[in-house]
């Protein structure tokens, strides 16, 4: 699924069409006409991010001709995560400390704090 596949389905969803999600979403309607008659090639990333935050999908799957679009809260300033991720970190949160242990040792963070630890001693 194209960028441009995915953004109809978005508008769809929430019934806008190009001039309403302009209104809306503080994007010029004709910088959004051109991406359908021009391309999107030179999309400027504050843009970009713009329509995102609007949609509260991540930029990266926007960005990737595949099916999936990841949702989160545009509403937190910190870092934006999935849904998948953020139940990670519940689970993660919720563990006692031997299973935190395993999982740090499952992504390497362990190495990565010792190596830190080291670097900073």
């Amino acid at each position: 699924m194209t960028f441009l596949e995915k953004l109809d389905m978005l508008m769809a969803d929430r019934e806008l069409n190009k001039k309403t999600l302009s209104e809306k979403s503080g994007i010029a309607y004709t910088t959004i006409v051109n991406w359908y008659k021009r391309g999107y090639d030179n999309m400027t990333i504050s843009i970009f991010k713009r329509l995102c935050d609007f949609f509260g999908v991540t930029m990266d799957s926007m960005a990737r001709n595949d099916a999936k679009i990841e949702y989160y809260n545009p509403g937190k300033k910190d870092l934006h995560i999935t849904t998948e991720e953020e139940y990670f970190l519940k689970c993660y949160r919720s563990a006692d400390d031997m299973h935190k242990g395993l999982a740090q040792c499952a992504v390497g963070a362990d190495e990565k704090e010792e190596r830190k630890n080291q670097n900073a001693g």
